[in-house]
Parts: C-alpha cells; sequence; structure tokens
C-alpha cells in the first residue's frame, strides 16, 4: 500500500480501486473481486449513508432537501451546485473510506469501488488502479434501468462527470 500518514503498512494486503464514469461497469467488476473473497468498498454506498447522517443537515441548508433524486436534478444541471455539494461531502466520504480500509487489513484484497477515486485522492492508498470504461449509449441504458431515472438526466450525469484513467492503470472496455 502506497500509504497515507497514519495508516499502518502491511504488506498481506494488496489493495485495488476501481474507478470510470457512472454507468461503466465498475460495480460489476467489483463483484468478480467480491466472489473470490476480496473485502469491497463501495464508495457511492458510503456517500449515500454520509448524505443521511454526517452531511444532512448542511445538504439540507444549502439544498433544501438530501433526496438523491432531487439533488440529481440540482446539481447535474449547475456545476457550481455540484461542486457545493462535492465540498459538503467528500471529506466525510473519504474520512470513511479510510476507516474502512484500516479495519480491512486483514483481508487479502481489499477494493475500492468509486467513480471519484481521484477526485477523493483514494488512488494514492491503491497498489493497483483498475478504469473501467464503456461507450455512452450503454451507460446510459445502465444508468436508466439502475436509477429509474430519464435517458436525459443520464446523461447529464455523464456530462457533469470527469473520469479519467490515472497513470498506469490497468483499462477495462466494458461495452
Amino acid at each position: 500500500m502506497r500509504g497515507k500518514p497514519g495508516m499502518t503498512q502491511n504488506k498481506k494486503s494488496e489493495i485495488f480501486g476501481i474507478t470510470g464514469g457512472s454507468g461503466s461497469g465498475k460495480s460489476y467488476v467489483a463483484n468478480i473481486f467480491k466472489t473470490f473473497g476480496a473485502y469491497v468498498i463501495d464508495v457511492d454506498r458510503l456517500g449515500h449513508s454520509v448524505l443521511e447522517n454526517e452531511a444532512h443537515d448542511d445538504v439540507m441548508a444549502q439544498f433544501g432537501t438530501t433526496q438523491r433524486k432531487d439533488l440529481g436534478k440540482i446539481v447535474f444541471n449547475d456545476s457550481d451546485r455540484l461542486q457545493a455539494l462535492n465540498s459538503i461531502m467528500h471529506s466525510h466520504i473519504t474520512k470513511r473510506v479510510y476507516l474502512q480500509v484500516a479495519n480491512a487489513l486483514h483481508n487479502r484484497i481489499i477494493v475500492i469501488d468509486a467513480a471519484i477515486l481521484t477526485t477523493l485522492n483514494l488512488h494514492l492508498i491503491c497498489d493497483t488502479i483498475i478504469f473501467v470504461k464503456s461507450d455512452k449509449l450503454s451507460r446510459i441504458n445502465r444508468i436508466v434501468e439502475r436509477d429509474g431515472i430519464t435517458r436525459e438526466m443520464a446523461a447529464k450525469r455523464i456530462e457533469s462527470q470527469r473520469i479519467f484513467a490515472p497513470k498506469g492503470s490497468i483499462v477495462i472496455q466494458n461495452g
């Protein structure tokens, strides 16, 4: 593990970061690791929990809602509002990920499944980065099916993301 100051170095664990845009198939790849016994940290799921807990009051004060669909309509149409939401959420999410990694160091393989892996600087604690990419139409179809939103909202979500493959990443083409 490359390491974060204060995090115990552990040669037994290999940390994989899986990243890519919304609907690319990151969770599909993470679940393959899980079938082989990996401990998987789903950063999107952590974000949902942070929204309901640590960030709830700040998000409610700033946006008037903590409902994810309503927030999506607000932030995926306005980059300044997206940045404001991210400034509330990201530090809480990062703390949760570091805590989960520290508690999972007894596992041979730890997987961090995160579209925003590099945005949160989580790539710095990964031994290997896997970038999952997919064509836009496949991504839109997956998002619509998974989240029950319109194709237009799915496209706006994709357009709002600035996802790239970090240098040295393993790239998986998934559609």
